[in-house]
């Protein structure tokens, strides 16, 4: 097997030989590995043939990681096995934009591990883009402002009946609070809801929202870099991100922020504007790095240093993730 730097800053390209397994490697290389981890944010593995949940699952604990529950987690999935993930079952016609997992809650992986079972007939790659180099490359002022007052981001879960859950059906728009949490006990959501650090309040028509404060940058706890690490820009409505249709919808459908499934706005309670958000997407989309899946590859994301999205695509698509504290 070969270790090579790739043409573009992220990933870092690890090309399997014959009869090669991806654990033995791991085990016999995990500090170089976790090394150039740590440099490049993101590790693609070709060629070892990973395509089913209980061989992604081995890998994370190979190299001394925990596995972590999705719970409170926004994005649509389907719960494989042993703690492994579809990846999101968003629309296959929407652009996911660059973003940290779970980086609106106070308690959020530290690694994904992404297999390919199924690459898209066309498009459907992941993205990833360098938090760090992120950073440095928005507005000054833009980043002072974010770093000053933060983030507070509002997610709603409705409940089993109701408009959301008959448009859930057509749309995949409004998961369920059951679905978020892996459990119909709202006692065991509050004990899920401490244990990720968010806090949690039950509303009449019996959905669940969600309010958190968090900062919009993170420092690595190993390297000492700082990294965007946020997801403000998915929690707005944005035509750049559902395209214009969707969002002219949207904005139909829900005119009142207040009823939106997601919302993000400062800190301090005032709202991010919308020349903000183009030049946080205009930034974003200057250091995205699609990744073309090929069958059997697994990517290992530091999810503190590196962003992640989704291309759209055409035919079935399968990739599944696991993540990991």
């Amino acid at each position: 097997m070969s270790m090579r730097d790739a043409a573009t800053p992220v990933p870092f390209v690890v090309q399997a030989g014959s009869a090669a397994n991806l654990c033995a490697l791991l085990c016999g290389e995990r500090e170089e590995l976790s090394r150039q981890l740590r440099i490049s944010g993101a590790i693609l593995f070709r060629g070892f043939g990973i395509t089913d949940a209980r061989q992604l699952a081995a890998l994370p604990t190979v190299v001394g990681n925990e596995p972590m529950r999705y719970w409170g987690g926004d994005s649509p999935r389907t719960d494989v096995d042993a703690s492994v993930y579809t990846s999101t079952e968003a629309p296959a016609a929407i652009t996911i934009p660059l973003h940290n997992e779970m980086s609106y809650l106070g308690s959020y992986p530290r690694h994904l591990w992404m297999a390919c079972a199924r690459p898209a007939r066309r498009g459907g790659e992941t993205v990833l883009g360098d938090g760090r180099a992120i950073r440095r490359a928005i507005d000054p002022e833009v980043r002072r402002r974010f770093v000053r007052h933060g983030i507070r981001y509002r997610c709603i879960f409705r409940g089993p009946t109701g408009p959301r859950a008959i448009l859930d059906r057509f749309f995949k728009a409004h998961k369920s609070w059951m679905d978020a949490f892996e459990t119909e006990s709202r006692a065991q959501v509050a004990e899920r809801c401490a244990s990720i650090a968010v806090e949690h309040r039950w509303l009449r028509s019996g959905q669940l929202r969600l309010d958190t404060l968090r900062p919009a940058t993170l420092r690595h706890p190993e390297t000492g870099e700082l990294a965007w690490f946020n997801q403000a820009h998915l929690f707005r409505l944005h035509p750049r991100y559902l395209g214009v249709l969707r969002y002219l919808l949207a904005r139909a459908l829900f005119r009142d922020p207040e009823t939106r499934s997601h919302h993000a706005c400062f800190g301090d309670g005032s709202e991010i504007d919308r020349a903000t958000l183009e030049h946080l997407y205009d930034v974003l989309g200057a250091h995205r790095v699609p990744v073309a899946w090929e069958p059997g590859d697994v990517l290992w994301i530091d999810n503190l240093s590196c962003m992640h999205g989704r291309e759209p695509f055409r035919g079935p698509r399968r990739v599944l993730v696991t993540m990991s504290a």
